[in-house]
């Protein structure tokens, strides 16, 4: 598995996880929830850098929040997912 040099915390989270899982051949797939420099503090915890905010992301903290709420359901999550990557369109 490819693991990124910094993640945030609850990506970070995942890819301990998925790093200890035995799927033999079977994919895995995660997905990054933020930029570490969302979360300064707690990176800098963990790894002693701080990361800056990229330029495309200056205006982080201004943006609206943005989230869906999914049913508990594994076929909606996936036509979820599906719908809105690019390997998911035709």
């Amino acid at each position: 598995m490819k693991t990124p040099a910094i993640s945030d915390p609850h990506t970070a989270v995942g890819v301990a996880v998925a790093g200890k899982l035995e799927l033999g051949t079977a994919p895995m797939v995660l997905l990054a929830t933020a930029h570490p420099a969302k979360f300064p503090a707690a990176v800098k915890a963990a790894v002693a850098i701080e990361p800056a905010l990229p330029a495309w992301l200056s205006d982080l903290y201004e943006r609206p929040e943005r989230y869906d709420v999914l049913a508990n359901d594994q076929g909606g999550v996936e036509a979820f997912i599906r719908a809105r990557s690019r390997a998911g369109r035709s």
